[in-house]
């Protein structure tokens, strides 16, 4: 049975240096209405990454209020630049560094959830659903422009945080379904942890290599858990159980900042569900992640404590 994403990777912990990323999120797969033979290898550089791209850096608003973060270009998903099918012959030398780097989340102040992830997210994050629609599951990561709280100055991740998955499958993707039905697996040529030569390898005889293939199946695992989400949203859409919420949180310097323009699930509207939503809920099993997106919110906080208008 295919695993969670959350679990890939090791509950709280970041994939070993060396390996592919964990699968993450992006539009793209959470729209794929159908499973797809999936293919690596194209005959064709033709592949495009369809798909809205999550909120990615944050702004700092007038007033002190900490305005969202602007949503990436619809045509591709937030740290993707250049993305395109991995090749059997022409990427025979291609290769993943050794050390792992996550400097593609440094400006990132809001990563992409999925359902799975609540109950480890929630232990380090604050889980809230973007104005966007429809509304996507993040977690605030920083307050300011280029400030996230999770990323050394190294590229590390924060030791002892959880990983999200989206973070994790980076430089790879899901492309969409060629003429056969199959999809391609496509990296980011332009990711800094993508090299020529030596490095841990993507291409091995002639094949995709264990680390490839590895990678592929995290990518098509968090595609299922997409869309477990995108129905999990519909159903908090469908009751009308998702309000925007304004937070006031205390920073590092005694300041106060204002979080706007997000959206909770109203505690009031979820105890007053009637029972055959209540019941539907439980037979989806969506009524624990509610659980923990309503713990988690005790982190906001923990945010605004850890935050500079200033790096340091």
């Amino acid at each position: 049975k295919d695993k969670k994403a959350s679990d890939e990777g090791g509950d709280r912990r970041a994939a070993t240096e060396g390996e592919g990323p964990a699968p993450a999120g992006a539009q793209t797969e959470a729209e794929a209405q159908t499973e797809a033979e999936t293919e690596i290898g194209a005959k064709t550089n033709a592949a495009s990454a369809q798909g809205q791209g999550a909120q990615g850096q944050g702004t700092q608003g007038q007033d002190g209020e900490a305005a969202p973060p602007p949503a990436e270009p619809p045509h591709l998903p937030l740290f993707y630049r250049k993305p395109r099918p991995l090749h059997l012959t022409e990427d025979a030398d291609l290769a993943l560094k050794g050390k792992r780097d996550y400097s593609c989340a440094a400006r990132a102040t809001a990563l992409p959830l999925v359902l799975s992830e609540f109950p480890a997210a929630a232990r380090d994050f604050p889980i809230l659903f973007s104005p966007a629609d429809p509304p996507l599951p993040v977690v605030l990561t920083g307050l300011f422009k280029e400030q996230s709280l999770f990323v050394g100055s190294d590229g590390a991740w924060r030791a002892g945080t959880y990983l999200p998955a989206y973070v994790r499958r980076y430089p790879f993707l899901l492309g969409g379904a060629t003429e056969g039905g199959r999809r391609l697996l496509l990296i980011d040529e332009e990711a800094p942890i993508v090299t020529r030569g030596e490095g841990v390898a993507l291409v091995e005889d002639g094949g995709p290599s264990q680390v490839a293939g590895r990678a592929l199946k995290l990518c098509e695992a968090f595609a299922r858990d997409q869309r477990a989400t995108h129905e999990f949203v519909e159903a908090l859409t469908k009751y009308d159980l998702l309000e925007a919420r304004k937070f006031t949180l205390t920073l590092r310097d005694g300041q106060k900042m204002a979080v706007t323009d997000v959206r909770v699930v109203s505690r009031k509207k979820f105890d007053a569900m009637p029972d055959d939503a209540f019941l539907e809920g439980r037979r989806h099993n969506w009524l624990f992640p509610v659980f923990c997106h309503f713990v988690s919110l005790q982190n906001l906080q923990e945010i605004g404590r850890a935050s500079c208008r200033e790096r340091v």
